[in-house]
This record gives C-alpha cells, structure tokens and sequence, in this order.
C-alpha cells in the first residue's frame, strides 16, 4: 500500500512538472527544434517508459485476480511479487526522473547546452547537429549574451575552416545548411540590431 501510493504521488507530480520544464524551455529559447532534442533524449524516453509502466501497474493491481493456490503462495517472492514489482519501478522511476532533471539543467543553462551540442566532434557535418547549434547562436543574439556569443561565433568560424581542411587551393562547394544558417543568423542580427553586438 505504501509502494503503490508513493507511486501514484510520484507519477501525478512528476509529469505535469516535466511539462512545465518543456514549456520553459520552448519559452527561453523560442525554438521547437531544441523541444525535440530535448524529447529525443535516452533519458526522457526511458522515463516515460517506466512512468507507463507505473500507470499500467497501478490500474492492473486492483483488478488481479487473487491466486488460490497454496503450493504457489508458500514461495516467498511469488507471494509478494506485487510489492516487489512495485518497488522495482519506483526505484527506476526516481533514477529515471534524476537524470532528466540533471538533463534540464543542462537546458536551462544555454552555455552548458552548447558544449552538449557542440561536443567533442566536428558539427558540420551532421545537419540535424549543426541546426541545434544555429538555434543556440540566435538565441545569444537576441539575448546579446557576450560570453554566449564568444563560443557560438568560433563554432561557426571552426565549422567552416573545417570543411576547408585538406582542400587548400580547390573550389570548395558548402552544404546548403550551412549558407541556411548563416542567414538566419544574420536575419536574427538585423531584427535585433540596436543590440551592441560585435562580429
């Protein structure tokens, strides 16, 4: 019975929490595509998987039928396999909602989400990596955060030069997602330009 109502306070508390978070941060930035991301994460996935779960085993257990058989009943974890179901979900489910917590702090900050987008690996050549970087970079315009706009502009910078590499003195073709995003940036500069922005 304990198992069971944390459960239910948990998942009735946790979800409309989440929502919320997804809402600020379509808010903050302004931008479905970081939305997405954000619901593309393993984290969030594997949240909602057990949060499901939960529901499905907070419906089936007032309605399982009771089992009458004693040879069966005498084992201890089928006797309490209920409870013990129980408790294994809540277990993942507080482990689950950690991490998507530690996720939307991540989210909240926009210079630890451009490390997280940008990583390790060059981004041009991956086009769904790159626009999440373009919607970081328009967000620092419009917010005219310096210590933003530093990282995002060598990002741009180092994105180009790397296409360029090993191509020294040869025609050089860019990927029409790169030239997209540098008008929007450039679109999102002018809308904002009574900013005091330096390029």
């Amino acid at each position: 019975t304990i198992i069971v109502t944390i459960l239910a306070a948990l998942m009735g508390l946790s979800y409309p929490l989440l929502l919320q978070c997804i809402q600020r941060i379509d808010e903050k930035y302004k931008s479905i595509l970081l939305v997405r991301r954000f619901k593309q994460e393993k984290v969030y996935k594997w949240y909602l998987v057990f949060l499901i779960a939960t529901f499905i085993y907070l419906i089936y257990l007032p309605l399982a039928p009771e089992c009458k058989c004693e040879a069966i009943m005498d084992n201890f974890l089928i006797r309490n396999s209920a409870a013990l179901f129980g408790l294994f979900l809540l277990c993942f489910l507080v482990f689950w909602l950690v991490r998507v917590k530690e996720r939307i702090d991540i989210y909240y900050d926009p210079e630890e989400l451009l490390k997280d987008i940008v990583g390790k690996a060059p981004i041009v050549y991956d086009e769904k990596v790159y626009n999440f970087y373009v919607e970081i970079f328009r967000y620092a315009i419009r917010m005219n955060d310096e210590m933003l706009l530093r990282p995002a502009y060598q990002c741009l910078c180092d994105s180009f030069f790397e296409y360029r590499k090993d191509k020294a003195g040869k025609p050089v073709e860019y990927p029409e997602y790169l030239y997209t995003s540098l008008r929007y940036i450039v679109d999102e500069y002018v809308a904002y330009q009574n900013n005091n922005i330096l390029f």
